[in-house]
């Protein structure tokens, strides 16, 4: 029996080295391969988008621009004309542009869907476009102090100094959407611009105010 016992203990004995082996040797190789990098965020499939008026209920999704009546009926889908960005040289999916989409007030409603650059203004009761444009790029953000901007003439040799930020991807997001009578005003990147929503015409750019130094605050 003592024999039993001591041969019983030499077992366990093996076993528990055995288990020890295998953590030290999964330890080690994980320290080799080092931390695994994070998951590729996943892309969004595009906006869905909802609207009620007196003319009916309106459903965006992407860039298809759907009514129905107070009985979900459908009453016709409308595609918007929004051109692809160039995706030759990506490597990943880009994420859908930003998108709004309103309701004009009064009698003759107006569906008002902005896609990216792209604006469009859709008669609630007929369901047809009355206009669309595109809107004027926003000017490029001025460089920090200290920072060398690109050299104008294009040569090789840019002025030493650090890189400026790059830029953002695409337009920029428009804010504080206000409509005023016929005319859509939204801030976008540095200034404000305004739509009419009648004919497509542009209103402004204004520039924004810049903001006061700590030197003028003084």
């Amino acid at each position: 029996m003592k024999n039993a016992g001591v041969r019983m203990g030499i077992v366990w004995l093996a076993v528990a080295v055995a288990l020890v082996a295998v953590w030290f040797g999964g330890a080690v190789m994980a320290q080799r391969e080092g931390p695994k990098p994070p998951p590729t965020p996943q892309i969004q499939g595009p906006p869905i988008m909802m609207k009620a008026g007196s003319a009916g209920l309106f459903v965006l999704t992407g860039n298809v621009l759907t009514k129905y009546d107070a009985a979900l009926s459908m009453k016709g889908s409308i595609k918007l004309d929004v051109e692809a960005g160039d995706t030759a040289n990506v490597r990943q999916p880009a994420p859908p542009p930003p998108t709004h989409m309103l309701l004009s007030p009064g009698p003759n409603q107006k569906v008002l869907v902005l896609i990216g650059d792209r604006f469009f203004s859709v008669n609630a009761e007929s369901f047809e476009i009355a206009a669309r444009t595109q809107l004027p790029p926003p000017p490029r953000p001025e460089p920090p102090d200290g920072v060398n901007p690109p050299p104008e003439n294009g040569g090789d040799k840019p002025e030493i100094g650090p890189k400026p930020p790059v830029p953002p991807i695409g337009p920029p997001m428009p804010v504080g959407l206000e409509l005023q009578g016929n005319v859509l005003y939204m801030l976008r990147g540095p200034e404000i611009i305004g739509v009419n929503i009648n004919d497509g015409s542009i209103v402004g750019p204004a520039p924004l105010p810049k903001l006061p130094t700590p030197e003028e605050d003084k």
